[in-house]
């Protein structure tokens, strides 16, 4: 995935998105630099990336050279925003808040359709790293390493997996009935009504 293909009204810099660069040096000039610590903005700057990292920001004529070089015409270039708290299996677009994966099929569907759809928004919006605290699994960590891979663009998702919870059904999983409800709760918990259920559950999280 090149930087180039997701810069749409505002340019994103972040280190994960430049590390998609596959380490070819980049600049970016014509920037007007926001750095988030409230300094004044920077403008007609030259962003320098080089291996991944940004090396420098400068003003004035570009010194260095670069196989890809990207104007931004004044356009904004910011680190990127960090989510730290979306659970991508709940459907928080609409209220009051839907589950849209439900079986195998839904949340395989879900994966490829809305939410690739969403998760590019994401990252066209400034939010280049994403913290999911509770999701379902396998699920979560398809969308995880295809994200690493390049199959989906999205930000970088961060995965704490599904909750540790004691036998019993998950509060969010409580609309559902019969095997909807059976496969929420064997996707989205796991066991912890033993010391050695504990372990083995967060040892199986560890692995993953």
């Amino acid at each position: 995935m090149k930087l180039n293909k997701i810069i749409t009204k505002t340019l994103l810099l972040s280190a994960m998105v430049c590390g998609h660069v596959n380490a070819a040096d980049l600049i970016i000039k014509n920037a007007t630099i926001f750095d988030g610590t409230g300094s004044d903005l920077i403008k007609n700057a030259n962003v320098i990336i080089e291996n991944g990292k940004v090396k420098a920001i400068e003003t004035g004529k570009i010194k260095e050279k670069a196989k890809q070089i990207i104007d931004a015409k004044g356009k904004t270039v910011m680190p990127g925003l960090i989510n730290a708290h979306l659970h991508l299996f709940w459907d928080f677009y609409d209220m009051p808040p839907q589950m849209p994966a439900r079986s195998e099929v839904t949340a395989q569907a879900f994966i490829n359709g809305d939410l690739t759809t969403r998760l590019r928004g994401h990252l066209e919006n400034g939010f280049t790293s994403t913290f999911s605290p509770i999701d379902f699994q396998p699920y979560i960590y398809q969308v995880r390493d295809k994200i690493k891979k390049g199959e989906i663009i999205g930000p970088r998702i961060f995965v704490a997996g599904p909750v540790l919870l004691n036998a019993g059904s998950y509060y969010a999983c409580g609309d559902l009935k019969d095997e909807e409800l059976k496969w929420c709760n064997d996707h989205v918990r796991l066991p912890m009504d033993t010391p050695a259920q504990a372990r083995a559950s967060v040892q199986e999280l560890v692995k993953k």
